[in-house]
């Protein structure tokens, strides 16, 4: 007989049917997610909504006992806030760019070289040296075609600011 309780769950597991495994699972995570959104709508959002915060009961009780765990806490979260500006400002910053990208890699029309290149601080010349030596393009006569090679079944544009980032 099994003194252990672990390998009496692990005895009782081989006899249990995959599916019906399945569902206790399920019916597991149901639990903790009822759990979490009553915790979430009985406690959390009306602390917010009546005081403009939500501290677990524990640090509250820690930071009423302690001056020094108070001011601690009320550091970190003035340090959480400046974080979050920062990173709100760098994505706003990064916002227009992305959107750029988007249209121009998203365009199925042809694009002339000299307006990436404008918005590259270039000349055509300029930017279609470059991506010749990065071995994007190939130059014949007096025009610069794309590596078939490199870039098959793509259009050039999108491959040049895809595979080669220039900001």
């Amino acid at each position: 007989m099994a003194t252990n309780p672990w390998s009496m769950i692990i005895i009782m597991q081989s006899h249990i049917p995959s599916k019906a495994r399945y569902v206790a699972v399920l019916l597991e995570v149901l639990f903790i997610i009822f759990y979490l959104s009553y915790w979430v709508t009985s406690e959390v959002l009306p602390s917010i909504r009546q005081y403009g915060a939500y501290i677990c009961p524990n640090l509250l009780e820690k930071a009423q006992e302690s001056i020094e765990i108070a001011e601690e806490l009320m550091k970190r979260l003035k340090a959480s806030y400046t974080k979050n500006d920062e990173i709100l400002h760098f994505t706003a910053t990064l916002i227009p760019k992305a959107d750029y990208y988007d249209d121009i890699l998203q365009s199925t029309e042809a694009m002339p070289v000299s307006i990436i290149a404008k918005d590259y601080g270039m000349t055509a010349i300029e930017f279609n040296r470059m991506l010749h030596d990065l071995g994007v393009q190939y130059k014949i006569g007096g025009t610069f075609n794309t590596h078939s090679r490199t870039f098959p079944n793509r259009s050039p544009i999108y491959h040049t600011l895809r595979s080669f980032p220039l900001l």
